[in-house]
């Protein structure tokens, strides 16, 4: 009778867990037309960028592109070597830097335990692109 209900009151512990696990809301996947319109507003690559503030904010686009911010209006499109697990569904993500400094072929996107090469580094003219949100959505306005 005892191992019944330890056996049942394991069950219970792993329902619990699941269901915790499931009701943790979900980051925003960007789809094709989200990775183009980046695209549209990246600069020539890179050698490098400075981390000295911190991450503001990230969103993965693909499988191999994240956009981070260092600060509300400076982002930059980092493209990452192939296979990169899970970029595209991550919750969160670090970034290396080398004194500060986020280098490509040198430093980091780590998803989970993988660390992956930073192959490509655009900076986005992340202003203007709201800018001409902003424009589009006046011009949509009846």
């Amino acid at each position: 009778m005892r191992s019944h209900l330890t056996f049942r009151a394991g069950w219970l512990v792993l329902l619990v867990a699941l269901m915790g696990a499931c009701s943790a809301p979900p980051r925003k996947q960007a789809d094709g037309r989200e990775l183009e319109r980046y695209m549209t507003y990246a600069g020539e690559p890179v050698a490098g960028f400075s981390l000295l503030g911190g991450l503001d904010n990230w969103q993965s686009l693909s499988r191999d592109k994240v956009v981070v911010w260092t600060r509300p209006n400076e982002a930059y499109l980092l493209t990452v070597q192939m296979p990169c697990a899970d970029l595209s569904f991550a919750q969160r993500i670090a970034v290396t830097s080398t004194g500060s400094t986020v280098s490509k072929g040198l430093d980091f996107v780590k998803v989970r335990e993988q660390k992956c090469t930073i192959a490509e580094i655009r900076p986005l003219d992340y202003r203007r692109m709201q800018e001409d949100r902003r424009q589009k959505a006046t011009q949509e306005k009846p």
